[in-house]
């Protein structure tokens, strides 16, 4: 990797979707300038730079640069500026230009799973894993990718949360809660990392590639992740009541779930 500067305009990405329903990048950018010790990383084409880390920041520059490419927002924006003008050093920023989209994805894995200052919550660690087998990438070729990372695991994060967003729920606060992205996936995982509660699901897990497979009737599991993140929204269950298989409440839940099958 190298070090460039480039002009704002000339970045694609999602800016759109980054930039969220609030504009507290945009303000932290506008009041405390650009911090360059974490600089964002991009992908040359051959006719754009595309952001693939950093893309809230690069937003939050593109919007106050030009408000109205965030309509919602840009009276707020505009004031912003308007009551402060933007230094000429935002119009040009430092990034890192990665030699290829493979290469900078093992970077953005690197920094977002092994390192705890910037890690993400597991159910973005777990898509990002995701995304590279939907891009055709096979869980083979991730574990030779990342060998200091547990591919496999993050694999089974990711299609046992595709098990509960593809339940059929009666009730559609429980789908909307469960396609949260902050849902909390670390209380399920103490479900399935238990062998027993996996042969009452009828889930079987891959150990070399985290592959799941569900060999009973999807009606019956519909009915015992109903119970599960109705449990979960209800804050029935959580990583502490479901601390270890041998406590007394964990036990306790498990008989709660048999009668669901």
């Amino acid at each position: 990797m190298w070090w460039t500067t480039f002009g704002s305009i000339q970045i694609t990405c999602d800016w759109t979707r980054q930039f969220g329903a609030k504009p507290p990048m945009a303000t932290s950018c506008r009041s405390s300038g650009f911090f360059t010790h974490e600089l964002p990383t991009v992908v040359d084409n051959g006719r754009s730079l595309i952001v693939v880390e950093g893309n809230r920041r690069v937003a939050a520059i593109k919007a106050l640069l030009d408000p109205y490419l965030v309509p919602g927002f840009q009276s707020r924006l505009s004031k912003l500026v308007d009551d402060n003008p933007l230094p000429e050093s935002l119009s040009n920023i430092q990034c890192i230009i990665a030699p290829s989209r493979n290469e900078a994805d093992q970077l953005i894995a690197t920094l977002h799973t092994s390192n705890p200052r910037k890690a993400w919550g597991p159910l973005r660690q777990a898509e990002f894993f995701a995304s590279r087998l939907q891009e055709g990438k096979t869980v083979e070729q991730l574990i030779a990718d990342y060998p200091t990372i547990d591919v496999a695991e993050f694999i089974r994060t990711s299609e046992m949360y595709k098990l509960l967003q593809s339940t059929k729920y009666q009730d559609d606060d429980l789908s909307h809660y469960v396609a949260r992205r902050n849902f909390p996936i670390s209380t399920f995982d103490r479900l399935y990392s238990n062998p027993e509660f996996l042969a009452l699901a009828k889930l079987s897990v891959d150990d070399k590639t985290g592959r799941v497979t569900l060999s009973g009737n999807k009606a019956d599991f519909d009915k015992l992740a109903t119970k599960i993140v109705h449990d979960i929204k209800t804050k029935r269950i959580n990583t502490r009541t479901l601390n270890k298989p041998d406590d007394d409440e964990y036990k306790k839940y498990m008989k709660e779930l048999q009668p669901r099958l």
